[in-house]
């Protein structure tokens, strides 16, 4: 009884595990485990082109309030000039000033300062060695107005300015309401300036930081939820100044520095020192207050390695934590969106790998799926849901990722390689959805983020992938079923004409004659000759019962069968039949044949050509295989076709013809292809000498 049941169990769980819809399951998860996986948005390039000049920065933006976006171009001609032409989005001149001396194109900002609802574009330029930042507002649709202020000093290079505006950003430094405009310049082997500028457009002030010879980008930050900003960025030195140089925070060492609101340093700098070293300062909030969460990359044994620390607002180291320096050096960076006052930040290493950074220090892995060396260079909201989203380039210089504001789902479009900056702006399509705007090099790009509808769909598409699939093995399972039908029908019907063959061939006279043979010898009490012609005849009714619904066998079993037949017409006929029967040791005999394929021939030969002769007969069958034929003759030294012109034509008419079409149902159902060639043969007087039957089996 329990193996029953056992039995029932098993037979209903292979039922299950072969169901169509079981194996379409299967498949369907091999499907998507090896296919894209769908992303939820999508970033498709919608537009690309040449920017408008060479070297230049490109911006989109609705400069005059009209509800239409212009796009605002900051270049250098080639007569020492600097210029800014405003454009329609169809092309049109809006507007065109031109300015002595170069504009830095490292950085530029649109803003509105006294909140009236026209910004201004703001940017840098040097006549030969003064270095003035510009103020260019719109007043109406034709109504510009231009304003700008001395920033200082630079030397000139080759006749070059030497700086480089880092940062540029806005704060309300005085708060009374009215945005300033905060930026760092940092010159190089000219030395000075390197500092942060405040520019305060209401009262047409510039304020300037503390001297120092070290490399800052600083960027404003309120730390002590004062009404008033601090500025806090990243430091870098580049041993520019001689050893004889008195200027303070030299650049032989990068700082820990922050600046309060009256450009003062909020607390005494932190040196870092050593060439080629870094400070990246940030700012960490949580329920218990603000810390500055610092990156040193610092020199130990001469290696360079990286550490972190983190300082309360008064500059007093709270703790600090090496990081894993096996890796190569400048490696280690943070990922930092705006404002840089957060409760989160990222560090990311040379392998890819992402962390969250707490204020004890620890490192959790954070998944975004970026790899290492991933640079965050704007933030806008890309899609008109409210929430922003993070623009990065990677490390190929070949592409741009943007992702969502926790890292989450990012996405990425290529572009052409460049080692230029990239510059970002937002401008609307037709339909007022936001484009992301992207200028690199001389090549400009248009990009459309939005909601992947495929993602949208997945479900559903997976549905239909699963039905589609079921339907496939259902309709394959169908198919292989009727196939099967057809085989077992060609099966059969081949089955029966051997059937048939075979009650013409071995009939019941035959069977007598054989037993008569065998009566005759044991009356001649010859034993062994009547048991051998037993066993043989036995193997005979055997063979053909039990193979009687089979329409093939394996080449083997066909040569048993004809040498157990040929023994016994060899022994009815007194010895007066000699046979041969060569096999070389090459040949498969496990191949398959049509079943009774040799004993057909072999009758024929015997019962038409040998039985009658006067003189010994002679029956040779030869096997030989050449690649995938095998070629079988089958020759005996009959009395020919024509001396038995009745017989020979009843075996044309009914054994033949059964037998070609055999060999047509064959082919049909096991692609194995059966030629025969009946020839008759001559002695030299032309008198005829026997029968020749080449068969050509080519197998599949």
């Amino acid at each position: 009884m329990a193996s029953y049941w056992s039995g029932k169990i098993l037979y209903r769980i292979v039922t299950v595990l072969t169901s169509p819809v079981f194996l379409a399951i299967i498949l369907t998860l091999v499907v998507f485990s090896f296919s894209p996986k769908f992303s939820k948005y999508s970033l498709t390039k919608v537009n690309s082109g040449i920017s408008d000049k060479p070297d230049c920065l490109e911006y989109f933006y609705d400069f005059n309030n009209d509800g239409k976006y212009e796009k605002i171009v900051l270049f250098n001609s080639l007569q020492d000039k600097a210029a800014v032409k405003i454009l329609t989005r169809e092309g049109s001149l809006l507007g065109w000033w031109d300015f002595r001396g170069v504009a830095s194109t490292d950085n530029a900002m649109i803003a509105d300062y006294d909140r009236d609802g026209y910004p201004e574009f703001y940017f840098v330029s040097c006549q030969r060695d003064t270095i003035l930042i510009h103020q260019l507002q719109s007043k109406g649709k034709e109504v510009y107005e231009h304003r700008y202020h001395i920033v200082g000093k630079t030397r000139l290079i080759d006749g070059l300015a030497d700086f480089q505006v880092s940062t540029i950003d806005t704060c309300d430094l005085q708060h009374d309401h009215f945005q300033d405009v905060a930026f760092s310049i940092n010159a190089g082997y000219s030395l000075q300036p390197r500092n942060l500028f405040v520019w305060d457009i209401h009262h047409d002030t510039l304020f300037k930081g503390p001297e120092k010879g070290v490399i800052t980008n600083l960027t404003p930050v309120n730390l002590d939820n004062d009404p008033y900003p601090e500025f806090i960025g990243l430091s870098t030195s580049t041993k520019n100044y001689p050893d004889s140089s008195k200027i303070p925070f030299t650049d032989w060492s990068s700082w820990l520095l922050v600046l309060d609101h009256n450009l003062k340093f909020y607390f005494p700098p932190v040196e870092n020192p050593g060439h080629k070293t870094s400070v990246d300062v940030v700012a960490l909030k949580d329920a218990r207050g603000v810390i500055l969460l610092s990156l040193f990359q610092i020199l130990k044994e001469g290696k360079p390695c990286y550490q972190l620390s983190c300082y309360d607002l008064s500059g007093k180291l709270l703790k600090t934590k090496e990081l894993d320096n096996n890796l190569h050096p400048f490696f280690y960076r943070f990922i930092i969106p705006k404002p840089l006052l957060t409760s989160q930040f990222l560090l990311a290493d040379a392998s890819g790998k992402t962390f969250t950074v707490d204020w004890e220090l620890n490192l959790r892995p954070f998944e975004t799926n970026f790899p290492a060396r991933i640079n965050l260079y704007y933030q806008s909201d890309l899609d008109s849901d409210g929430k922003l989203e993070y623009v990065f380039s990677m490390p190929d210089n070949e592409s741009y990722t943007v992702s969502r504001e926790d890292y989450s789902f990012p996405v990425t479009a290529p572009v052409s390689f460049s080692r230029e900056l990239p510059h970002f702006s937002v401008v609307t399509d037709k339909t007022g959805y936001p484009l992301l705007f992207l200028q690199t090099g001389d090549r400009e790009y248009w990009f459309k983020y939005s909601i992947n509808r495929v993602y949208q769909l997945r479900y559903l598409i997976r549905l239909g992938i699963l039905c589609g699939l079921t339907l496939l093995i259902y309709l394959i399972r169908w198919q292989y079923s009727i196939q099967q039908g057809r085989k077992k029908l060609i099966g059969e019907k081949i089955a029966g004409l051997q059937l048939s063959l075979l009650s013409r061939h071995l009939d019941p006279h035959f069977t007598f004659n054989a037993l008569n043979t065998i009566s005759s010898f044991i009356y001649q009490e010859e034993k062994e000759e009547a048991y051998s012609m037993f066993t043989k005849l036995t193997t005979l009714i055997r063979y053909t019962m039990e193979h009687s619904a089979n329409y093939d066998t394996p080449l083997k079993e066909e040569l048993d069968f004809l040498e157990s037949y040929l023994s016994i017409q060899q022994k009815r006929f007194s010895h007066c039949l000699d046979y041969e029967v060569i096999v070389p040791s090459e040949i498969d005999l496990q191949r398959k044949v049509p079943r009774l394929l040799l004993q057909h021939y072999a009758e024929n030969a015997i019962k038409h050509g040998l039985r009658n002769l006067e003189t010994p007969g002679k029956l040779s069958i030869v096997l030989d295989q050449q690649g995938k034929q095998l070629h079988i003759t089958i020759q005996d030294n009959g009395m020919g076709r024509k001396q038995t012109s009745g017989e020979a034509g009843e075996r044309k008419g009914t054994g033949l013809r059964t037998m070609e079409e055999i060999y047509g149902l064959y082919a049909r159902l096991t692609g194995t292809i059966i030629n025969q060639n009946i020839e008759d043969l001559y002695d030299a007087g032309h008198t005829p000498a026997g029968t020749k039957v080449d068969l050509f089996i080519i197998f599949s």
